[in-house]
């Protein structure tokens, strides 16, 4: 019975002892699943350190490029304002020579004016008082005072033998200018003594307001269109329309006639 009792005791010892064994076979285990688990921690966390550092370096190289285009546009900045600097002064000088050539224009309006008034209407006004006197006398077209300008020209010739008064060579001379004077004042009759349409608006533009409004009626009258719708709806053949003037001689030799 002892004997049974101690292979008995035996037994269970072993059965703890392979007990004890079996544990700290799984301890080990556990260890071992323990170190593949940190194994792995760590390959990953490595995996992950060399992905941070190539998105690392691809920043740098993104950084340092912006970092040139950077510089780039500072350069180009530094450029456009060194040339607006340019232009800004490119520009105050323009102002100022605008401001002088106002002056100038200024000047030069005033002086247009002033020969308008004094010598241009005047020429415009007489022609179309002519032009009324002429159609008062029924006087068609001028006859240039031709047989006067001949004796004109006669007288001339009559005084040839004084060319050497004038500077001149000989007679011939003298024959020569007796034979153009009625030729150069036909001419010259017809540029001073002949007015259109386009050049008498001009000129009545410098009327003053009782004679803009008479003489206006008379423009109209002459060339067909009123003053204030001229530039709109005047033609060609009314802007290149022609009053020709006559002179005194004619106009007084026909109301002695009368």
């Amino acid at each position: 019975m002892k004997a049974s009792h101690r292979k008995s005791k035996a037994s269970k010892g072993k059965m703890k002892a392979s007990k004890g064994k079996m544990k700290a076979s799984h301890r080990k285990s556990k260890a071992s699943k323990g170190t593949m688990r940190i194994s792995k921690g760590k390959l990953d966390l490595e995996g992950k350190n060399k992905d941070l550092e190539g998105k690392t370096k691809d920043l740098e190289g993104k950084t340092k490029d912006l970092e040139g285009k950077t510089k780039d546009l500072e350069g180009k900045i530094k450029d456009l304002e060194g040339k607006a600097e340019g232009l800004t002064s490119e520009i105050k000088v323009l102002k100022s020579e605008n401001k002088v050539l106002k002056s100038e224009n200024k000047v030069l309006k005033s002086e247009l004016s002033s020969i308008f008034k004094s010598t241009v209407l005047p020429l415009h006004k007489a022609v179309i008082l002519k032009a009324i006197m002429k159609e008062i006398c029924n006087i068609k077209q001028s006859k240039r005072n031709s047989k006067r300008m001949s004796k004109f020209a006669k007288t001339i010739l009559g005084a040839q033998n004084n060319f050497g008064h004038f500077g001149l060579r000989s007679q011939k001379d003298m024959l020569f200018l007796s034979s153009q004077y009625d030729r150069v004042m036909m001419h010259r009759n017809g540029v001073a003594h002949e007015i259109t349409g386009e050049s008498t608006y001009h000129a009545f533009q410098h009327l003053k307001a009782r004679e803009k409004a008479i003489y206006g009626m008379l423009f109209k009258h002459y060339f067909l269109c009123p003053m204030e719708k001229w530039k709109t709806e005047a033609t060609d053949e009314q802007k290149n329309r022609i009053i020709s003037n006559c002179t005194d001689e004619e106009l007084e030799e026909y109301l002695q006639g009368v």
